[in-house]
């Protein structure tokens, strides 16, 4: 009877310590809570003890770095997955790093090495869940620098990509703006033009409706520009992009000889800068 007791104190120890949580499974449903400063020393720690098999170290790792991420301490974050990608070059999270570290490049406004590790990205996953999403980011860096030739090629990729791009809508609003970079107005219209018909409720639907009407305007197709500037899309512009679409509908009007109408559109404008 002693002996059948002892077995059943030393079995419910066990089951209870294992029910107990690890100092990995503590960091990452605080991580989940959001607060990533606790969540950061708790991973650190899980990931320097020896209680974690080598999975759970490396996730610890993982999920250090994102936390530095998500506490927008840039620098330290592209640290650790600079760190992370070099150590572990067979893990599951290789891939979300490299994207995630040509994200944080991007951000800093380093856009070599952004362009390193997301093409470093798409040649080793090819098959990418961040596939159509690395090609915008590309393109973003190169539009920044203003290589057009490349960012356009990009940002092509980008729109074939669709289905592994978070970022579609933008894709297509940049490739118009590459094309309105390089004075090829008629097909920044196309591209502003496709976004609508798709895309008409994203926020940078209003900006394309208010870049159609000034793009036809530089091409002097003043009853575009006046039909493209009076839709109702484009009430719906932040203060300073709305007083620019009425000077350029003001202007088109004032090219066809529309004078009255112009003023009246003047007034309007001069309502708009002095509304408080």
């Amino acid at each position: 009877m002693k002996k059948i007791t002892i077995f059943l104190l030393t079995y419910i120890i066990s089951i209870s310590a294992q029910e107990l949580p690890d100092n990995f499974t503590n960091a990452l449903n605080v991580y989940n809570n959001h607060d990533f400063g606790t969540a950061y020393q708790l991973f650190k720690t899980a990931a320097e003890q020896n209680e974690l098999n080598d999975l759970k170290i490396v996730s610890a790792k993982f999920y250090s770095a994102n936390c530095l991420l998500n506490l927008d301490q840039l620098d330290g974050a592209a640290s650790e997955f600079e760190s992370f990608i070099d150590q572990n070059k067979f893990s599951n999270y290789r891939e979300s790093a490299l994207y995630t570290l040509g994200t944080i490049y991007y951000k800093k406004g380093e856009y070599r090495k952004a362009r390193e590790r997301l093409t470093s990205l798409l040649n080793e996953y090819p098959s990418s869940e961040y596939l159509g999403s690395s090609y915008y980011w590309l393109g973003e860096t190169y539009f920044t620098e203003s290589k057009f030739i490349d960012a356009e090629e990009n940002f092509r990729d980008a729109i074939a990509q669709k289905r592994t791009n978070k970022f579609l809508v933008n894709s297509i609003y940049s490739l118009a703006q590459v094309y309105e970079k390089t004075n090829d107005y008629q097909s920044a219209v196309t591209a502003y033009d496709e976004l609508l018909a798709y895309y008409k409720d994203h926020e940078l639907g209003p900006k394309s409706q208010m870049r159609i009407g000034i793009c036809y305007f530089i091409l002097k197709e003043y009853d575009n520009a006046i039909l493209e500037l009076n839709d109702p899309l484009i009430k719906q512009l932040p203060k300073q992009e709305l007083v620019e679409s009425k000077y350029f509908l003001a202007s088109s009007l004032v090219r066809l000889k529309e004078y009255k109408e112009a003023s009246q559109v003047y007034n309007e404008l001069l309502t708009t800068v002095n509304d408080k």
